[in-house]
């Protein structure tokens, strides 16, 4: 009996941690004094509230309720946590550049718009279905939605680069200027045939930004091909068209990552 009970008490759901300021001083490292003492409950408000960077990430979160004491984070990091909702938690953060919502539980995109200041939103691997894009703020430059349900629709990608014009990444493939230049609609959901379903689940992002590089390579091959077999000597002028095309890819490929470094601030 006695051990029954260890493994019924072993296997209990863990209870949702409550977001509070000693949870966030402590994950920042800041709720002890150097002699490993608590800090006073006045002492430690003032530590969190000049915070500017806050790591909850992997702390079995489910509400956010408790952030308000952090309105000048520019940098939240919350993902593999049990976040079900968006509330209104964020709308005093209005200096917000990072947030991290990946690997969450969370349905539905909200209560974003009033950051001004987002250039990164990260809500890969969520449960969400449907997106409205104007509940992500015009500034985000880099947004991950892949692994949820929305991004099997057809019309998914097309969709959210036609609605955020300042929009550089996309589930860390590149936004080239022709997807910007092609017309969609303004929200996004999981309609699509069974085809695209099982091809873009297949396609991790990774492999998509190297299938743009791939295709590049694979056109100038081909068009080199074809000249030769029309009998033509010189394709010098319409291979450099094709080869400046793939110096651009590589190169708003390298300015991206760079801009990437320097907004989580991690070094080349």
């Amino acid at each position: 009996l006695a051990l029954n009970e260890v493994s019924v008490e072993a296997s209990a759901p863990r209870k949702p941690t409550r977001v509070t300021p000693f949870l966030i001083a402590e994950s920042a490292g800041i709720a002890r004094s150097e002699d490993g003492t608590l800090l006073p409950a006045d002492k430690l408000a003032e530590e969190v509230v000049q915070l500017k960077r806050l790591r909850l990430d992997r702390q079995n979160i489910q509400e956010l309720d408790g952030l308000d004491c952090c309105e000048r984070a520019t940098h939240l990091y919350l993902q593999h946590n049990i976040i079900e909702a968006i509330d209104d938690s964020f709308l005093f953060m209005r200096g917000l550049r990072f947030l991290s919502l990946d690997h969450n539980r969370i349905t539905h995109v909200a209560n974003l718009r009033a950051l001004k200041e987002l250039q990164y939103l990260g809500l890969a691997h969520n449960l969400i279905e449907e997106v409205d894009t104007g509940e992500i703020p015009q500034s985000v430059q880099f947004l991950d939605l892949y692994g949820n349900p929305c991004s099997l629709s057809p019309a998914f990608r097309l969709t959210i680069i036609e609605n955020l014009p300042a929009l550089l990444e996309l589930d860390q493939v590149p936004v080239l200027r022709e997807e910007a230049a092609q017309p969609s609609c303004t929200s996004v959901g999981t309609e699509g045939t069974d085809d695209t379903r099982e091809n873009s689940a297949g396609n991790e992002p990774g492999h998509t930004a190297t299938a743009t590089l791939d295709g590049i390579e694979g056109e100038l091959a081909d068009l080199y091909v074809s000249r030769l077999r029309e009998g033509s000597s010189d394709v010098s002028g319409e291979l450099e068209s094709v080869h400046a095309k793939k110096d651009a890819i590589i190169a708003r490929a390298k300015e991206r990552r760079a801009m990437m470094r320097e907004l989580k601030h991690i070094a080349p």
